[in-house]
């Protein structure tokens, strides 16, 4: 259905609009997360938006817009992240030279080998779920499978992480 009038593409505007207010904050943190650049992140948060409106002017707007924004952008963010063929999780953002700094990336470090290890569809699961605050109905929609489905997966990706944690710790 091509937006035909100027109303039609007004109201997709405002639609965007709305959907960037409701969803930019938990994109941006999901898509920083999963490329580990927050430059990068807000580049593709951008595109993500662009591509939604594109999107719109050719099709009725989603019944779930959440999950329909989110694999935009898990989409995106897998395209540039086969384009860099590697994969980052989590940013050190903090260069202020402190004395916990060394603690901070250690940390940081642990947590990235820890993500790195787990499966690619666990980590996906895990990050939609912990920092995209996704449900399990959500990503279910998102990644085409069953929410029961989803429900494992997130389940044994944290507990997959809380050993491969612990051992980083010993």
């Amino acid at each position: 259905m091509e937006l035909a009038t100027a109303d039609d593409a007004d109201a997709a505007c405002h639609l965007i609009a709305r959907w960037f207010a409701d969803y930019q904050t938990p994109l941006f943190r999901y898509l920083t997360r999963l490329l580990g650049d927050e430059e990068r992140a807000a580049d593709l948060l951008q595109d993500t938006f662009a591509r939604a409106f594109v999107a719109l002017k050719s099709q009725s707007p989603p019944d779930n817009p959440s999950a329909w924004l989110y694999r935009i952008a898990t989409n995106l963010a897998y395209d540039a992240l086969r384009r860099q063929r590697r994969w980052r999780w989590l940013p050190l953002t903090n260069h202020d030279q402190t004395t916990s700094f060394e603690s901070e990336v250690a940390t940081a470090q642990s947590v990235r080998d820890c993500l790195a290890r787990l499966r690619p569809r666990e980590a996906e699961a895990l990050l939609l779920y912990e920092y995209g605050g996704l449900s399990c109905v959500e990503i279910a929609v998102l990644t085409d499978e069953e929410a029961s489905t989803v429900r494992v997966r997130v389940s044994r990706a944290r507990e997959r992480f809380r050993q491969l944690y612990q051992k980083e710790l010993t």
